[in-house]
């Protein structure tokens, strides 16, 4: 017996250390807000920039909302952040591919999901025109873990970014 609670308590260990779940899968957590701010525009190598100089490591990134939202326990402070949404459930329709997305209710085609201030040629790249994605801190009665999604926000505002980090064996 004592030998078994030993071997467990060793895996508990290594998952622990190597930031895998109980099936060695790579976990991804939120680690905080980038240090500085940056609008619509900022594209999304320097959305993934501003975490990885904020955190000095090259795994930061922009967090997605689910992982925002599954991990994100450290109160925001009236904070807004830029954050990547989520897209789930995407079926072709014989025309396009058709995806719901957090926050949405509904699906919506390629071309109309993604809220991140999308301009040609890509997603972050414009300052005004086109919608993004943010999560703000509050004490509302709507809020998870204390923060709230926005599907609809200001490019043209400078926010913060969510940042994550996966954490490899």
């Amino acid at each position: 017996m004592k030998k078994l609670a030993l071997f467990t308590a060793t895996v508990v260990c290594l998952i622990s250390f190597y930031g895998m779940n109980a099936y060695g899968q790579v976990i991804t957590r939120y680690l905080g807000p980038s240090g500085g701010t940056i609008n619509g525009a900022g594209t999304l190598a320097r959305m993934n920039t501003a975490c990885q100089t904020t955190y000095g490591t090259a795994a930061a990134h922009m967090c997605d909302v689910d992982v925002f939202f599954a991990t994100a326990t450290v109160p925001g402070q009236n904070r807004t952040l830029w954050i990547q949404p989520a897209v789930h459930n995407c079926v072709w329709n014989g025309t396009e591919t058709m995806c719901e997305e957090a926050g949405a209710t509904a699906q919506v085609s390629e071309s109309n999901a993604h809220q991140t201030c999308n301009s040609t040629p890509g997603p972050w790249t414009s300052a005004s025109g086109f919608s993004g994605t943010t999560v703000s801190f509050t004490t509302g009665a709507d809020a998870v873990n204390g923060w709230v999604l926005n599907t609809s926000a200001d490019c043209s505002v400078a926010n913060q970014v969510a940042c994550c980090q996966s954490q490899n064996p």
